[in-house]
């Protein structure tokens, strides 16, 4: 079904203004995002962090030597301001050109470790092991997880430590279909006036449901219990929500997983629906992990990878331009599990791959990031410099980067609660990184 017909059919049925105090703009003050907001609803930017899921080749992005890729030599070097690149191809040398003023580049983070998994918590967490949330869904967690959506988790570790739910999306079917529980077709227009209830019966349903679910709470005392009924209420009483959903999807939504379900998400966030997303991006067929063919491997990856961060914030800007767009409303955070070398001069593996390199980088931009920047760097062997704490300079007495100083920072920049922050800490300086 198409959002047209479904649009239609909600105008038909006099629901389009079902709900409108979710909407943003609805007689609502002006926050921080550049967004109004209704009361009650989150009002703050979209946080959304872009996973390149194996492993990504540095060298084939914000961290380029020509010692280390056979595919570009010194000259082959692009840059924009401060920002370097491989000027390889259109798509690679393009992102930077484009949005070199609003892109902040993190060089010489130490992750600490060349294991899939400890890679994948370090990056999202800030931590080695899997006793903190992911960074998305901390934020949800902090400022609005009763929302439907507040959470979008669909990359490969998504920890939220009870803090939020999370939702996995993918195509608007499924969410008509927990959108109008009642109807029994919600996916074909012609059959969305079969219901399984009539009107009055379903609502005293809802009815008893809800003082059912309300005597259950109240009887227990411990307060994870508590805490999950209480998201299980949420759930189902938010299908009129998700309803109003539907009116901010594009006609028809894209043919690519990753970009439908970004289209999605920021319909979600416009509704007052949704605050995060950790998404995983990999080319169909592929990941980054490429202990063989890694040049040509690695661009492919590369370039489907920042398209994907391209339309992310076209996206915001199509459906959020008159609030801001993405530069006021999105956070963007990208990164991997580590990087890649082998112990050759040059790199490489006996199968023209790369293997598993704890030095690698990240890359941020939107709301309250400093764009045209760069932090850190790395040697002609990829190994990490060590930055002055204070001004952030280069410094042979300073101190290693590692991702838990730029989730220290990422915190901050969120507004995430000193109470949130005590429970799941983070061991180290607090930089000036977006200062």
């Amino acid at each position: 079904m198409q959002r047209r017909d479904f649009f239609r059919w909600m105008a038909g049925a006099g629901l389009c203004c079902t709900s409108a105090a979710l909407l943003r703009g609805a007689n609502a003050d002006q926050t921080g995002s550049g967004l109004p907001t209704a009361s009650g609803v989150y009002g703050g930017p979209l946080w959304v962090t872009l996973e390149a899921h194996g492993g990504w080749d540095t060298t084939w992005v914000c961290d380029p030597h020509a010692n280390l890729n056979r595919s570009y030599n010194e000259s082959g070097i692009g840059s924009a301001g401060s920002l370097r690149y491989p000027n390889v191809g259109t798509v690679i040398p393009g992102f930077f050109q484009d949005f070199a003023d609003r892109l902040m580049v993190v060089n010489g983070l130490d992750n600490s470790t060349v294991v899939h998994r400890t890679g994948q918590y370090n990056t999202w967490t800030g931590h080695l092991d899997e006793t903190h949330p992911v960074l998305a869904a901390l934020v949800a967690g902090t400022h609005a997880p009763q929302l439907p959506l507040a959470f979008v988790g669909e990359g490969v570790r998504n920890m939220t430590e009870g803090l939020v739910a999370q939702t996995r999306v993918d195509n608007s079917d499924v969410l008509q279909e927990l959108s109008f529980p009642n109807v029994a077709n919600p996916s074909a227009a012609e059959d969305m006036q079969l219901e399984y209830h009539a009107e009055p019966a379903a609502e005293m349903i809802a009815s008893w449901r809800k003082e059912r679910l309300d005597k259950m709470a109240q009887s227990q005392n411990l307060p994870r219990i508590r805490h999950a009924m209480d998201n299980l209420g949420m759930v189902r009483t938010g299908e009129n929500e998700l309803a109003l959903l539907q009116s901010f999807l594009p006609e028809t939504l894209n043919a690519d997983p990753v970009r439908r379900r970004i289209e999605i998400i920021v319909a979600a966030y416009k509704a007052g629906l949704g605050v995060s997303a950790n998404l995983r991006v990999n080319a169909p067929g592929d990941n980054f992990d490429t202990h063989n063919n890694n040049d040509v491997r690695q661009r492919a990856q590369m370039e489907y990878f920042l398209g994907v961060a391209r339309f992310l914030w076209n996206e915001m800007d199509r459906q959020l331009g008159d609030s801001g767009g993405a530069a006021e409303n999105l956070v963007a955070m990208m990164g991997s599990d580590f990087a890649r070398q082998s112990n050759r001069v040059d790199g490489y593996n006996a199968n023209n791959g790369k293997d598993h390199w704890s030095v690698t980088s990240m890359m941020l931009m939107g709301s309250g990031i400093p764009g045209g920047r760069v932090v850190g760097g790395t040697n002609e062997r990829q190994n990490a410099l060590r930055v002055d704490p204070n001004t952030l300079e280069i410094s042979d007495n300073g101190i290693t980067l590692g991702p838990k100083h730029v989730h220290k920072a990422l915190r901050k920049l969120a507004g995430v609660s000193a109470e949130i922050d005590a429970r799941f800490p983070l061991d180290c300086e607090e930089l000036p990184l977006f200062s």
